[in-house]
């Protein structure tokens, strides 16, 4: 694979998540008309949930999906079929957790009825969703994975309009809209893997362990990374209230820009890379390593660039209700150029298939996050969770970077 595919690849996926991410920011314009700053963190306590669930949606499963693909005495349709597998059963158990812890969460996050067993449902019909994508990722066919991302987002998008404009409760229109959304996208996944003959209806033990071996470890690391983007609200609830959360989630998104960057070129950068270690020669290594250093320069450019412009965002944008949260973006968007750093480096341990460290480090380092929001958060504020966010992406991409060269050899001083 040449650098000139890799480049061609990595604007299809930027171009894609462009897209993609615009649409779901023209819907942030027409929630924050129809919702107060305080119904909107009730709705992000919800997205909240959301993300909590994913790693044990399948047993975080989705992470073998994508290194198995590259282990040729693996059958991949095989690994599909006991993923999906390991995912229904999950599902069952989650749907047991549901009905046990349903009215508590209901009633402290003050959810809507049945929104607990929603999160569930949402788990099953993203997930088949999302394996979709990872295949498309993994075979390199960055259009096919735009062109149904981008469906995805929009019709979450369009169905979440639809029922907001037709439920008299806002909140519950966004969530009913969203999940019907996606279960219609699930059933066309579902449809897309079977007539693609993506899975072989193959029941293996032996694929199972080797799956739960390498994704079970993970689930930390999964956590970590919920904690790390997602705790801090929690805190903000407690301490500030469900107004703040609403502020600084719609700050928190904007700077998330640079997320959707630092993740386009990791999708298109993670199936070259593997390949090109395969290989393992110096000036391939070497190349690598030119390429990480300039990613990196790049990178930290870019969110200035955030930085300088966002201010236009919340003139012409959003209503004035929520211009206070502009204070958080030059500190969120920074953490994620740090968390985009941090991938860089990790994706080496994911190739030698160092993912019990990975956990441990992400969960430590997660939960220092949490000591961090609660020591700044009553002390200067919304903004004191902001803070924490850069401090603990920019100690997570330092710890990997030195672990990472310290136990995998590669031409770090460009010799």
């Amino acid at each position: 694979m040449k650098i000139n595919k890799l480049s061609i690849s990595t604007l299809i996926y930027f171009g894609s998540n462009l897209i993609n991410g615009l649409i779901p920011f023209v819907f942030l314009k027409i929630i924050t008309d129809f919702v107060s700053p305080e119904e909107f963190g009730v709705l992000s306590m919800y997205e909240i949930f959301i993300f909590l669930l994913i790693p044990f949606a399948g047993f975080n499963s989705g992470t073998a999906l994508n290194r198995f693909y590259f282990i040729k005495e693996l059958n991949y349709q095989k690994v599909f079929y006991n993923i999906l597998i390991l995912t229904l059963f999950s599902i069952v158990l989650l749907f047991g957790l549901a009905f046990v812890f349903d009215n508590y969460i209901t009633s402290y996050f003050k959810f809507r009825p049945f929104w607990v067993y929603f999160l569930v449902m949402y788990q099953l019909v993203n997930r088949v969703s999302e394996y979709l994508l990872i295949t498309y990722q993994v075979k390199e066919k960055p259009l096919s994975y735009g062109k149904f991302r981008i469906f995805k987002t929009s019709m979450d998008v369009l169905f979440s309009i639809l029922f907001v404009l037709y439920f008299e409760d806002k909140l519950n229109g966004r969530v009913s809209g969203q999940l019907v959304g996606l279960g219609i996208v699930g059933l066309i996944s579902m449809i897309i893997i079977l007539k693609e003959k993506l899975i072989i209806f193959e029941y293996d033990k032996k694929y199972i362990k080797k799956i739960l071996h390498y994704s079970v470890p993970l689930i930390p690391h999964a956590i970590g990374g919920f904690i790390l983007n997602l705790s801090d609200r929690l805190i903000l609830k407690h301490y500030c209230g469900y107004e703040q959360v609403g502020l600084y989630v719609v700050g928190y998104q904007i700077g998330m820009i640079i997320s959707m960057v630092q993740n386009s070129f990791n999708q298109a950068w993670v199936p070259w890379f593997f390949k090109q270690l395969n290989y393992g020669t110096h000036e391939i290594k070497l190349k690598i390593v030119k390429y990480t250093y300039l990613y990196i320069i790049s990178i930290l450019a870019i969110s200035f660039m955030l930085y300088l412009f966002s201010p236009l965002l919340f003139e012409y944008v959003l209503r004035k209700e929520y211009r206070a949260a502009i204070v958080f973006i030059p500190y969120v968007a920074l953490g994620f150029a740090f968390n985009g750093m941090y991938k860089m480096m990790v994706n080496y341990l994911f190739y030698i298939k160092k993912t019990k460290v990975i956990g441990l480090m992400t969960f430590i380092i997660a939960i220092s996050n949490i000591g961090l929001n609660i020591i700044l958060i009553p002390e200067i504020g919304a903004v004191g969770a902001a803070i924490a966010t850069t401090i603990s992406y920019a100690a997570q991409f330092l710890f990997f970077a030195i672990f990472t060269m310290k136990n995998y050899k590669m031409p770090w001083l460009l010799k």
